[in-house]
């Protein structure tokens, strides 16, 4: 068993590269094929920090994980990649592994877990689940993509060693090479014990016609029954570069003790009308309109969502939304609630800018988001909102974009379709959200906000989560863990602050992901959330490692703010920019704060603590040039050039 500690971390190198902040916007992460040779810092964690973190808890603990072979392992947010279940207190997480560790067998898409018996104390990590993938007998399948990973645990049990790990996800096949999406067409559904043995992979068309695409959702029930949410792309010889979804399955598995693996079967099928674009232009090429998808049940296993963040042919105002399937009874029936018109919604009203071809706002529900189902039967989602800006009317029948004015963390709960509450979490802190950009500098990744939700076992209290960079990075490239908490009872919130502030987290909290079911009563925090987050190198293929942070959550004597103040955090502001030495900061409900300034070898030129609203930073006696400005509180974090002239 490897034992949990702090990281030991290199130097921070980051800092020289916030010249380059204001250059970039929000990309998919390039490859090293994409960009130039970079001769520049090293992208890196930052350095271990002393002390206490955020509220005065103590510092989290971190544990070193697997490692994959590259990222295109853990970038969707609804794939629920770590599972924690109260019961057996076991914490799994489920990724791809890396050859060079293991002999250079199996290649990239070799699906392994990593498994904690003790809460999260202690790991035993790379643990086979797809041993026909290892050695090469799945001669039609060459790896797995974007695995989701839960815990099968039989009802009542309370020993590990009765339970099990189970992954599903797509994979990449070696037949039917003119289907888009480099051959798509399987799902990998496998499982193991969690000492490793028994393990077992098998791979599942649910359509028989090399069309399923991936499954996301992944999700445990208290009776043993194990849920998902599958797709289908199109196989047209018109959509050969696209994915088209045309239909949804909601899957269902039960452990069979036979032969030690799930048994699964497709119980519903959920078909949204959507919107085909593309054609408008004159070209045959087409795409539906859906970004996402997700499912998740209530703690009493009864009330269950799925989710799939797209547009229908509905005469609504709106971009992508979510269209919501609902069962009422364990998941053997699900009917469609109604769409709702989000553009009527006042918050929408008074903040999301309008399209330019109505004046009227047209909010854009992205695909980054997640789910998650309270005590009540109330879903909860919280992902990114963004506005609608269209050309012409052509371009807006495919609601393509660009040039986003306004940009939002939202979450917005229902129970019937009808009735929706709208809250802002946060601003987001990007530019644009156009997408892919081909980003020459700065080199490194990049990412998107990484929504995740985790509710505790019995739904009493639901949780947020979210990547964030420091305020006033225009790119998501130093990524900290924000988040919220809800009282599902007294409807009182938490603030939304950085949880990963003061860990070996800050900073460098790559696409994070949650449990779906957080850690009540533990040792740092009254609710702690299971998180993993990646160790990724410059670009995407490279390898990429994992840390599991123990200790970061909330507190049950947070829960003291109401609804209309979630997302007030605060606010820095600097002028004159540029300047010839001398700027006013203004700090805006930020609290007690530290400031410094570094130049762009990192060096620190200035360091000051202030609770004051305003104070003045001189660099008359520095040479002229690029400093960055860095402000860090108990609210938030704030980072800004300066330009000395």
């Amino acid at each position: 068993m490897k034992q949990i500690e702090h990281m030991r971390l290199p130097p921070l190198l980051l800092l020289s590269l916030f010249v380059n902040i204001c250059h970039a916007q929000v990309a998919v992460l390039p490859t090293a094929a994409d960009l130039p040779v970079h001769d520049g810092p090293t992208l890196g964690p930052s350095p271990a920090r002393k002390g206490h973190g955020a509220q005065g808890q103590a510092k989290a603990a971190t544990a070193t994980l697997g490692n994959a072979a590259n990222v295109y392992t853990i970038l969707i947010s609804a794939q629920n990649q770590v599972a924690y279940d109260p019961a057996i207190n076991t914490v799994v997480f489920g990724h791809r592994h890396n050859p060079a560790d293991h002999g250079d067998q199996g290649g990239t898409g070799t699906m392994r877990f990593d498994v904690s018996t003790d809460g999260g104390a202690t790991w035993t990590i790379d643990q086979l689940l797809t041993p026909s993938i290892f050695d090469g007998s799945a001669d039609t399948i060459i790896g797995c993509r974007y695995p989701s990973t839960t815990l099968y645990n039989p009802p009542g049990n309370t020993d590990p060693a009765n339970a099990a790990v189970v992954s599903t996800g797509m994979t990449l096949n070696t037949i039917d090479t003119t289907l888009g999406l480099v051959n798509t067409g399987y799902l990998q559904r496998s499982s193991a014990r969690l000492d490793g043995s028994a393990a077992t992979c098998t791979f599942t068309d649910s359509y028989g016609d090399r069309t399923t695409y991936s499954a996301y959702g992944l999700c445990a029930k208290g009776d043993g029954t194990l849920w998902t949410l599958s797709a289908r792309v199109s196989n047209s010889t018109d959509n050969a570069d696209t994915v088209t979804f045309k239909d949804f399955r909601v899957n269902k598995g039960i452990w069979n003790d036979g032969t030690q693996h799930v048994d699964w079967t497709d119980v519903a099928t959920l078909s949204p009308q959507t919107v085909v674009y593309g054609d408008y232009n004159g070209t045959d090429a087409k795409n539906a309109q859906v970004n996402g998808w997700n499912m998740a049940f209530s703690p009493d296993g009864q009330t269950g969502y799925a989710v799939i963040i797209g547009k229908e042919y509905d005469g609504i105002p709106c971009g992508p939304m979510p269209l919501v399937w609902k069962s009422i009874d364990g998941g053997d029936t699900w009917n469609q609630l109604p769409n709702h018109d989000f553009s009527q919604e006042q918050w929408v009203l008074d903040n999301i800018a309008p399209a330019n071809d109505t004046g009227e706002p047209r909010p854009w529900f992205s695909g980054d988001h997640d789910i998650t189902v309270d005590a009540n039967g109330t879903l909860h989602l919280a992902g990114s909102v963004l506005s609608q800006y269209v050309g012409n009317s052509a371009d807006s029948a495919g609601f393509i974009f660009s040039d986003i004015a306004t940009q939002f963390i939202l979450h917005t709960s229902t129970s019937d379709g009808v009735s929706w509450t709208v809250q802002k979490l946060s601003d987001k802190p990007h530019e644009d959200y156009e997408y892919p950009v081909n980003i020459v500098a700065p080199p490194g990744p990049q990412q998107g906000d990484r929504m995740q939700a985790s509710r505790t076992d019995d739904g009493s209290h639901v949780f947020f989560t979210w990547n964030r960079s420091y305020d006033g990075a225009s790119i998501n490239q130093f990524p900290e863990i924000h988040g919220v908490g809800y009282n599902v009872a007294t409807g009182l919130w938490t603030e939304v602050r950085s949880i990963s502030a003061g860990t070996d987290a800050d900073a460098t909290a790559w696409w994070h992901t949650v449990s779906p079911v957080c850690i009540s009563g533990g040792d740092d925090h009254d609710f702690e959330i299971p998180t993993v987050f990646a160790n990724p190198g410059d670009y995407a293929d490279v390898p990429s490692g994992f840390t599991y942070i123990k200790g970061i959550g909330f507190d049950e004597s947070e829960f003291i703010v109401g609804t209309t103040e979630i997302g007030t955090t605060g606010s820095v502001s600097v002028f004159p920019n540029p300047s010839e030495g001398s700027f006013t900061v203004s700090l805006v409900n930020t609290g007690s704060v530290d400031l410094r300034v570094l130049d762009l070898q990192g060096r620190i030129v200035r360091t000051m603590r202030s609770n004051s609203p305003q104070l003045q930073v001189d660099l008359g006696d520095q040479p002229l040039g690029c400093y960055t400005l860095l402000v860090s509180g108990e609210k938030s974090r704030y980072a800004q050039k300066l330009m000395v002239r």
